[in-house]
């Protein structure tokens, strides 16, 4: 990930936050965070991956300082699977 972000010229990417990880609705997964430029606006962008059934399960969320509570609030809306 952090090759493919070096390599785009139309947005600034810096990756802030290397290999991490998170639980969300009791899933592991690993974490990149980076912060995107464009047009003078900064945004950080948080990516999420996890492997399950030999499947990539990867979504990656976009926001700005003032709307990091509702980025925490989309995360906690996450539920398991099939319940």
């Amino acid at each position: 990930m952090k090759q493919q972000l070096a390599g785009i010229k139309t947005i600034q990417y810096e990756v802030t936050t290397g290999k991490g990880s998170a639980t969300i609705a009791g899933q592991e997964y690993a974490t990149l965070s980076a912060t995107a430029t464009y047009a003078s606006i900064s945004m950080t962008q948080e990516y999420y991956i996890r492997i399950q059934d030999g499947r990539v399960v990867s979504f990656i969320i976009t926001f700005t300082s003032d709307t990091t509570d509702k980025k925490d609030a989309l995360l906690s809306a996450f539920t398991e699977y099939g319940k």
